[in-house]
């Protein structure tokens, strides 16, 4: 009993070393796989003890959390009669880890009349400001500040080094930096044509659209300045653009020749991404033909093109996903899956728009915005299910859940 206790004391203790967890998440998205793992499930493990504790399952319970379960029991299912191998199952059980983080976050946010918020906020956003000083560091001097550096002309690398994952985190946080300072019009339009250069300069042209995509959404529909700032907010970032595209051969050709060129000429061949990808998606497009209910299988995309590849003898190259995230769905999970999948997105976006509506809130407005672009179709896209596109997908993702916590 004494050692039940005392444990229980030093969880309790441990509570607010949840929050500098939650404070160190952009750091640990630089920092790997095997770091970003063991914060999400720490930061899981101490949530699930506080909740039982405190008894508030059924405070943090909510429409959200059944929407994920039915995810999880879909995925579950699908490895065990579709899938029929034990790495499916396991990948299926680890989805469990992304609704418990997704709820915590949004539970942190939320205590105390959310207290912690804007202290997280700001220090999420000051990483953000040094991974931009870095990236734009590269883009002068060819090295970051790390010396890492691109293999791939035109590509960036940042902290993530030759992982070539900077797009993915900065389309992440973008407009939760820049929305940080709605309430100051002046430095709200310096961090927004800072952000929208450095996004370009990174090279990774499917996150760069997604970015200008939900920055030309909140232009037209939420920006609420004067139209001499307004011109500013969008004409000296296109300025900018222009002049390194037309001054640097490489973003000319990763930029100009394969995206606005093809559509100034009415050429439907607009090259998004690289004939490596296309090939990836014809190949998800014909494992869908041949399993359109189920799919092949949860996480099964690797093993049917390793199959194809080596017991059939078809020319493709072998690869864990897709790479773009309707197809994947559609080809692992199939009808059924991709209709659940859907189904939740639709739901999510509903009703964060629903909620920005009512409440004016930013984090709701760069949650539900983020998770518009990302389901962007013809786009390619990293795996939804990886650990490092997740746990950025369900940071966002918990920005529209928190205000679904009844925690009075």
């Amino acid at each position: 009993m004494n050692y039940l206790k005392t444990f229980a004391q030093n969880i309790k203790v441990n509570e607010k070393k949840i929050i500098y967890l939650i404070y160190f998440l952009p750091i640990a998205l630089l920092a790997g796989s095997l770091i970003i793992n063991l914060t999400v499930l720490i930061i899981s493990f101490f949530f699930i003890f506080e909740i039982v504790k405190e008894k508030k399952i059924k405070k943090v319970f909510n429409v959200y959390v059944f929407l994920l379960l039915i995810i999880l029991a879909y995925l579950l299912l699908n490895s065990f009669f579709i899938s029929k191998n034990s790495e499916s199952i396991f990948k299926a059980f680890g989805f469990l880890r992304f609704i418990i983080f997704t709820t915590a976050i949004a539970y942190y946010f939320k205590i105390e009349n959310c207290k912690y918020e804007k202290k997280i906020i700001i220090f999420w956003f000051a990483i953000f400001l040094i991974v931009t000083a870095d990236l734009l560091f590269e883009f002068i001097f060819g090295f970051n500040t790390l010396n890492f550096k691109s293999e791939y002309l035109g590509r960036l690398a940042g902290f993530t080094g030759d992982e070539l994952k900077i797009g993915g985190y900065y389309f992440g946080f973008f407009l939760l930096s820049i929305l940080f300072f709605n309430k100051n019009e002046n430095y709200f339009i310096i961090f927004f044509i800072i952000f929208l250069i450095v996004a370009y300069i990174i090279g990774e042209r499917s996150n760069f659209i997604k970015i200008l995509f939900i920055s030309i959404i909140f232009y037209f529909i939420i920006l609420k300045i004067n139209n001499y700032k307004k011109i500013l907010f969008i004409i000296v970032p296109i300025l900018i653009i222009i002049s390194v595209t037309y001054s640097n051969k490489i973003y000319k050709e990763r930029f100009y020749n394969y995206l606005i060129k093809p559509i100034i000429e009415k050429n439907i061949d607009v090259k998004f991404s690289n004939d490596r990808h296309i090939g990836h998606y014809r190949l998800a497009i014909d494992i869908f033909k041949n399993n359109k209910l189920f799919g092949v299988g949860f996480k099964n995309f690797r093993n049917e093109s390793f199959h194809r590849q080596v017991n059939l003898g078809e020319k493709i190259a072998v690869t864990t996903h897709p790479h773009q995230i309707h197809l994947e769905f559609l080809s692992e999970l199939g009808i059924v899956g991709y209709l659940i999948m859907l189904s939740f997105f639709s739901y999510s976006i509903f009703n964060g728009l629903k909620i920005y509506k009512s409440n004016k809130s930013t984090l709701t407005l760069a949650g539900t915005l983020f998770i518009i672009a990302t389901i962007l179709p013809i786009l390619p896209s990293g795996s939804f299910f990886t650990t490092y596109g997740a746990t950025i997908f369900w940071i966002n993702y918990s920005f529209i859940m928190k205000d679904k916590l009844k925690l009075d």
